[in-house]
């Protein structure tokens, strides 16, 4: 399953010495990236130790589900996943029915009737969240919203791209004779064979520079939208500030990392 955009739609930076070799290098990390988190799978969580762990089984509670639990040294990639993650979660809470769940005292008197609360199943102050509900379909910056949304979205993708691009250079220095005794050896030797056949230095370099720059594109105009949203009191409730952003990026480089 192929997952990316045409090659004609990126900017090649520096001369391209077989432009076939790096059509098929593009269309490799597409194919690989399609088939990365197929649930229930063999091949594709093959792919993804093949990739992201030179091959190896992830220890218990590691393996990653999606590319949110993938890191990389890509800050614009790291900026542009903690703020998508977010705004996901907020549009989510948002737009989605929630339960009500009575979290006053079992017996009321005078003296606790302050306590009265009632909560969405996530602990969210229901009243608040039903409001809030309300004014998503009445205002007009929800527009703008879902704008923001998908153009992260879109960024995210062409950095998980670059994410791939990077993980195949590494896989290079996994050697197939490791595994040889194995049940993947064949199948970790036939995905060595493949990124064999269409790697170069000078092609890696070109697609690198190609996807981060289609990335940073997005991320401009997701900055300008943010400034939008920034405006707007309601608007406020889907981004996330600077700082904020720093420590999501904090948490998840710890969390990884454990």
């Amino acid at each position: 399953m192929t997952n990316i955009r045409n090659i004609r739609e990126y900017s090649i930076l520096h001369s391209v010495e077989n432009p076939e070799k790096l059509e098929k290098l593009h269309e490799l990390v597409g194919e690989f990236k399609g088939n990365l988190f197929i649930d229930g799978n063999y091949d594709s969580e093959l792919l993804l130790e093949f990739l992201f762990n030179k091959g190896y089984s992830f220890r218990e509670g590691k393996r990653p589900d999606s590319f949110y639990g993938i890191m990389n040294s890509v800050w614009h990639r790291k900026t542009t996943m903690i703020n998508l993650d977010f705004l996901n979660g907020i549009i989510e809470l948002f737009t989605k029915p929630h339960l009500a769940v009575n979290k006053s005292p079992l017996i009321l008197t005078p003296e606790n009737l302050e306590d009265v609360r009632i909560e969405t199943s996530q602990g969210y102050d229901f009243e608040i969240v039903e409001s809030m509900q309300i004014e998503w379909f009445s205002n007009p910056i929800t527009g703008s919203v879902l704008k923001y949304q998908k153009t992260l979205k879109t960024a995210f993708d062409e950095y998980n791209n670059q994410a791939v691009l990077n993980s195949i250079d590494r896989s290079r220095l996994i050697s197939p004779i490791a595994f040889l005794g194995t049940q993947d050896y064949e199948k970790i030797k036939k995905l060595s064979d493949r990124v064999g056949q269409v790697f170069d230095i000078p092609t890696y370099h070109n697609l690198d520079s190609a996807y981060y720059l289609m990335g940073n594109r997005y991320m401009k105009q997701a900055s300008d939208l943010y400034k939008q949203l920034s405006e707007s009191d309601f608007g406020k409730l889907f981004i996330l500030s600077t700082e904020e952003t720093a420590e999501g990026i904090s948490a998840f480089c710890k969390d990884a990392v454990k």
